[in-house]
């Protein structure tokens, strides 16, 4: 009995300590220093260039070969621009950026797929895609105002929570999966195309004027209620099914070309100058009243009827509605709405079209086409063989 008393309290004792010792061992590793992050593609860092600023690139160009793009800095920060293209982390003969070269392209050899560019860039962009950039770091540039990487579709998703400046960003890549905006309130341009973006929140955005989100076919609602200063908005070969742009007062470019969407009204877009939203479905299409309009095409629809009595016939110059259900009376109720150009030189009209199905469309009479031509209309059928003719009465 005494040998089992003994086992178990020194059972018991050995736990404590073990208890003990796992206590000092955290405690110990708090109080521990955070290894510091390991710059992207193993970059040599310049400390002493870095405090003003730098930006990691990755490329898949091999050593040797050329590379270009746009670079722009203020006047006053334009001596500290240079770019790393060795990896040593020392400024050397050729890495400097000339000053009549800010604002345009700048040719540079690779001498590694690690490049820096140090200083206070305000703009960098791969022009066409010559860059072939594959990753990317500008967290530690907090004065970029441009950030264009539009033809890299490899590119891995960029972290830009601290380039709280952005105005302008572009970005392409088929790996972007998320994209937070809510904290660059400053952006006045975003263009992130042929992404697989699911959710894009743009609410807090209210200095945007362009927005093109071409390509996100898993994009299915868009909100853009909040952006009233909003000029231009491509959103097409999206996902959505309801695009309201009521808000959008300003608005003057408008592509929603691929979608779902069974009804538009651009009524109160009095300033809109060019309508794309053919290939839709759309049951419903409310024009009301512009004086702007210059450019309509919503073919390959499901309107039955289409009324252009608001539009003004000054600038109206280009119309196709062929691949829609406007039949009979109301194809002469169109062409009865079309605005009289009033001596003003011909506009066509791409009426019917037989390339690929039988067009949902009727001819227009003989009488239709009489009134059409009266007020500067000429009247075209596309044909299978995708040759424009032009019907006569």
């Amino acid at each position: 009995m005494k040998r089992n008393f003994f086992s178990r309290w020194f059972a018991i004792g050995m736990i404590a300590a073990a208890l003990v010792m796992t206590s000092c061992s955290k405690d110990d590793n708090e109080g521990e220093t955070p290894k510091p992050e390991k710059p992207l593609g193993g970059a040599v860092i310049n400390k002493e260039a870095a405090k003003d600023g730098y930006m990691i690139f990755i490329t898949s160009r091999n050593k040797g070969e050329e590379i270009y793009f746009g670079i722009d800095a203020k006047e006053e920060d334009q001596a500290n621009v240079w770019v790393d293209l060795n990896n040593n982390g020392q400024k050397e003969e050729g890495e400097d950026v000339s000053s009549d070269t800010f604002g345009s392209e700048k040719h540079f050899k690779v001498d590694s797929q690690t490049i820096v560019v140090y200083g206070k860039v305000t703009e960098i962009n791969d022009i066409e895609g010559e860059f072939l950039v594959t990753a990317a770091d500008i967290r530690h540039n907090p004065d970029l105002e441009v950030f264009s990487f539009e033809s890299s579709e490899n590119f891995e998703p960029v972290d830009i929570s601290k380039n709280l400046n952005l105005k302008e960003l572009y970005f392409e890549s088929k790996k972007l999966t998320s994209l937070d905006v809510s904290k660059h309130v400053k952006l006045e341009t975003l263009s992130v195309e042929n992404a697989n973006l699911t959710i894009l929140d743009v609410s807090k955005n209210t200095e945007l004027m362009y927005l093109h989100t071409e390509g996100n076919k898993n994009l299915t609602k868009l909100d853009v209620s909040k952006n009233t200063k909003l000029k231009g908005l491509s959103c097409r070969n999206n996902g959505l099914t309801s695009l309201d742009v009521s808000h959008n007062t300003a608005l003057k470019y408008l592509d929603c070309v691929g979608n779902k969407l069974k009804s538009l009204d651009v009524s109160n877009n009095k300033a809109l100058e060019d309508l794309y939203c053919y290939n839709n479905g759309l049951k419903e299409l409310v024009i009301g009243e512009k004086t702007a309009l210059s450019y309509l095409s919503c073919e390959e629809n499901q309107l039955t009827a289409l009324d252009l009595s608001g539009v003004s016939g000054e600038k109206l110059p280009f119309i196709t509605c062929y691949k829609n259900q406007i039949k009979e009376e109301n194809m002469t109720n169109f062409i009865k709405s079309l605005p009289d150009r009033n001596g003003k030189p011909w506009r066509d009209i791409t009426i019917v079209s037989d390339i690929d199905t039988p067009d949902g469309n009727s001819l227009p009479t003989s009488r239709d086409i009489k009134l059409a031509n009266g007020k500067r209309y000429s009247l075209y059928k596309r044909t299978a063989d995708n040759k424009f003719v032009r019907l006569t009465p």
